[in-house]
């Protein structure tokens, strides 16, 4: 804060100068000058406080006019952006109530080509009927033909399983489901030292083409007995040469 200019004091001492005729007319008055110092030191603490307290209250007025104004902004920013709102739904209101105009025009346009569609619906129910009964006879067809694939099936496997069971017996195999479409053959007899060891494979039904995943055969060696399996599809020609791959690989190992 800047330093007060001081006024020199009226009542300060001065040095004795002459009087005037008009002066020499009134009664001089006699000050002591410690108690005019002191006065007026007090005054001027006084009046240092009195402009700080106002400095302080004028900045607490200032902060508080500030942050008033600032709401008041805020406030008129929120009106602005109110209204903006206000203005788009009526202009999307405006423009909702032009789409449902159109849209009940075309509704009645609909409803007219409604009513020449219902005098058209019992001829087309007619029509459908008969298709159904159409479809309903096809499929009766097909599952006839079904039952009679089914029995073929079955009368060609009552054939196949003995001839399965005398290749299981003569080629010393056993087969299981490990799951779905996926059979596990074992082959014994294939040691001469060990009657019971076990070579097996693992054969994959699931897809047009044979599928070995696992065998006891060098890879290639089973690849080329499925290639040939899937080129012939002679599966019982295909369980020989297999076992017959395991013996000579047994062979071979000694």
């Amino acid at each position: 804060m800047n330093a007060l200019p001081k006024t020199p004091s009226p009542f300060s001492k001065k040095k004795n100068v002459s009087r005037t005729p008009l002066e020499s007319g009134f009664t001089s008055a006699t000050f002591n000058n410690n108690e005019l110092e002191n006065l007026s030191a007090c005054f001027l603490v006084k009046y240092e406080a009195f402009v700080q307290e106002t400095r302080k209250n004028m900045y607490s007025k200032n902060k508080e006019w500030t942050k008033q104004l600032k709401k008041d902004r805020e406030m008129q920013d929120q009106l602005l952006s109110t209204l903006k709102v206000c203005e788009e739904k009526t202009k999307q209101l405006g423009q909702t109530l032009a789409n449902e105009a159109a849209q009940m025009e075309k509704a009645q346009l609909v409803h007219s080509d409604l009513e020449y569609q219902v005098q058209n619906l019992s001829e087309q129910k007619q029509n459908f009927s008969k298709q159904i009964r159409a479809l309903e006879d096809e499929l009766h067809k097909l599952q006839a033909i079904k039952v009679a694939q089914r029995q073929s099936y079955q009368l060609q496997f009552s054939r196949n399983e003995p001839e399965l069971r005398r290749y299981m017996e003569t080629l010393k195999m056993t087969f299981e489901g490990i799951r779905a479409d996926v059979l596990l053959f074992h082959f014994k007899c294939i040691s001469d030292h060990d009657s019971e060891r076990v070579y097996s494979f693992i054969l994959n039904l699931s897809e047009q083409q044979y599928r070995v995943t696992k065998c006891n055969l060098p890879t290639n060696q089973v690849n080329d007995l499925v290639d040939e399996l899937n080129r012939s599809r002679d599966f019982f020609g295909f369980l020989k040469k297999i076992r017959k791959a395991f013996r000579e690989n047994y062979k071979n190992e000694r």
